[in-house]
């Protein structure tokens, strides 16, 4: 186990010096200039637009990403909270993962109001995507606002049972059928209500913005 000081523990210490273990059937050591590049170009994310978010310096994601700068333990903290990963995500080998199962086990399920309204969350940290993806549950006569996400983020929400009226911002609430759909703007205040008797359940996409920047 690599024992870390008390100042390396809250600062310094490069990527390079922490052991990882590598995904099963990848030979090849982590490319953390690599998997920093795919996530940002994969989020639509310009160095400038990361740089901000992130508050590493523009010149130092670009070293980074040519390998001629190995990260400290804080700025790849800071990194992956700007691109909204794990750690993992950047110093995990993932050219030879192509397709990851989700076991229902390993689903991340969040409720609140003491369980009329639950989000399950597919994802896995060894197969980061552009997009997070949940199901909604929404008791009869609950009503949830749901989180505002970055700027530009937008949204597809599909109702697969039940009715759900949803209301974006001052705009005047959508009411939708089992198997109907809506597109929305996330990056603005919105909520969901079950007008019904029963359960409704939805699949929601949640997809950053694109600026095409690099």
């Amino acid at each position: 186990m690599l024992q870390l000081s008390k100042h390396q523990a809250n600062n310094d210490i490069p990527v390079s010096a922490l052991p990882v273990r590598p995904l099963s059937g990848a030979n090849s050591p982590p490319d953390v200039g690599g998997n920093l590049r795919r996530l940002r170009n994969l989020q639509g994310h310009s160095l400038e637009t990361l740089s901000r978010l992130s508050g590493v310096s523009r010149a130092m994601l670009g070293q980074i990403e040519n390998g001629k700068s190995v990260p400290t333990i804080t700025s790849l903290w800071k990194i992956a909270k700007a691109l909204g990963m794990p750690v993992t995500a950047l110093i995990s080998s993932t050219d030879q993962v192509r397709s990851v199962v989700v076991p229902k086990s390993a689903v991340r399920t969040v409720s609140s109001s003491a369980g009329r309204y639950q989000q399950r969350t597919f994802e896995r940290p060894e197969f980061p995507q552009s997009f997070k993806f949940v199901e909604l549950k929404i008791a009869p006569g609950h009503r949830e606002v749901l989180p505002v996400s970055t700027f530009g983020a937008r949204a597809t929400l599909l109702l697969t049972s039940g009715t759900i009226e949803i209301a974006v911002s001052d705009d005047p609430p959508s009411r939708l059928a089992e198997g109907t759909a809506i597109l929305f703007q996330a990056d603005v205040e919105h909520f969901i209500f079950n007008p019904s008797t029963i359960d409704a359940t939805a699949f929601l996409i949640v997809s950053s913005a694109r600026n095409g920047a690099t």
